[in-house]
């Protein structure tokens, strides 16, 4: 698929998951 061979993309998806999800937890702890 094109759009799994698209290193922006999967840089893009990567960065969101890596930064995103634990970045929200670790506000969720702080501010909680």
């Amino acid at each position: 698929m094109d759009i799994l061979s698209n290193q922006t993309i999967l840089l893009y998806l990567a960065a969101y998951i890596l930064s995103g999800i634990p970045f929200g937890y670790i506000l969720a702890q702080q501010f909680a």
